[in-house]
């Protein structure tokens, strides 16, 4: 069942004007000073030794898994967006293949970046750079902070999505397999002849989720320096008539969460168990889903899909478990 915010469409308007006026809007900044390091539990309860994350459940806040509920709000508004994703300031950042664009939780967008042209993908990485997949190039690019940007990664055939592990390195899915991207910019590519679409990473960074267009779910095991440490294995397979999965994010009790084409979100347990859908009434393609950054107004426990149909319409869906810590966020307080 649908329930309607407010129509934005006023604010649509001002945002066109603000385009085009070249104006920007700020958030108030997010002063967590120098993150601690922490050395997290992992998701059986041995302590790993990859750095720092924010906050790991309890075997209590994660025994039970709350379902997922049949309402949720949507708002149109949003523009035209190929991906998104949340930085560390409270704004969602999206592409629409040709500019990257900031909206805060009240749909008011601005121009971040212009001119970078065929961005398919996109994600923070931990030093707070925005990692940008430009597809038809082949390439996969960093963007600073101030806008300086530089070819980070090159001969990755078609990349799509991108999931960034606190190491400093990435796990790219792309048309001929999934690759993994050191710091330095070297690529390797692990998982050939997979055309593959969403990927996340597990909360303690020890697995890569991956989908692709043979609907099915694989995870791959990772040692504690960020490098696969076993044999990939599908864990669950998604309907076909649904469509195409085209993202994929992880909650902070590492269960999968898989978008379809068509308007279907699955979830799924750690080990590929079923445990609830969503069917959304989108539209048109359902591209992304995100958990919201718990900063500027978007919730931490809320589910973010974006369909860029009637003007880009953004769903959000309160689940009732916080979404994965991701690399460049804050450490909240305890």
């Amino acid at each position: 069942m649908q329930a309607d915010l407010t129509d934005r469409g006023s604010v649509s308007a001002l945002a066109l004007l603000c385009l085009l006026a070249g104006c920007s809007k700020t958030a108030e900044p997010v002063d967590s000073g120098p993150p601690p390091v922490v050395e997290p539990p992992s998701e059986t309860g041995e302590t790993a030794d990859t750095g720092p994350v924010a906050w790991v459940p309890t075997q209590q806040a994660c025994a039970t898994v709350p379902p997922l509920p049949s309402e949720y709000q949507s708002s149109e508004g949003w523009g035209y967006m190929k991906d998104f994703a949340f930085d560390d300031q409270g704004y969602l950042v999206g592409t629409t293949q040709t500019y990257l664009l900031a909206y805060d939780s009240d749909g008011f967008g601005v121009v971040r970046a212009l001119d970078f042209g065929g961005i398919w993908g996109l994600g923070y990485a931990s030093d707070g750079d925005l990692v940008v997949l430009r597809n038809p190039l082949d390439e996969v690019g960093r963007v600073t902070p101030d806008d300086q940007r530089s070819v980070w990664a090159s001969g990755i055939e078609r990349p799509v999505g991108v999931a960034n592990h606190l190491d400093g390195t990435a796990w790219i899915t792309s048309r001929v397999g999934v690759w993994h991207v050191l710091a330095s910019g070297d690529a390797t590519l692990v998982l050939p002849d997979i055309d593959s679409t969403g990927i996340a990473l597990s909360p303690d960074f020890r697995r890569v989720f991956v989908t692709g267009y043979d609907h099915h779910i694989r995870v791959l095991p990772l040692d504690s320096a960020g490098f696969p440490s076993g044999e990939a294995e599908s864990i669950a397979q998604l309907v076909e008539a649904e469509g195409w999965p085209n993202s994929l994010t992880t909650d902070v009790c590492g269960n999968v969460y898989v978008a379809q084409r068509g308007g279907l979100v699955r979830r799924f347990l750690p080990d590929g168990t079923p445990a609830g859908e969503l069917r959304l009434d989108t539209g048109g393609p359902l591209v992304a889903i995100r958990f919201g950054s718990g900063l500027g107004g978007f919730t931490h426990t809320s589910l973010y899909a974006h369909v860029t149909e009637a003007g880009g319409t953004l769903f959000e869906v309160d689940v009732g478990i916080e979404g994965k810590w991701e690399p460049h966020y804050p450490i909240p307080s305890p």
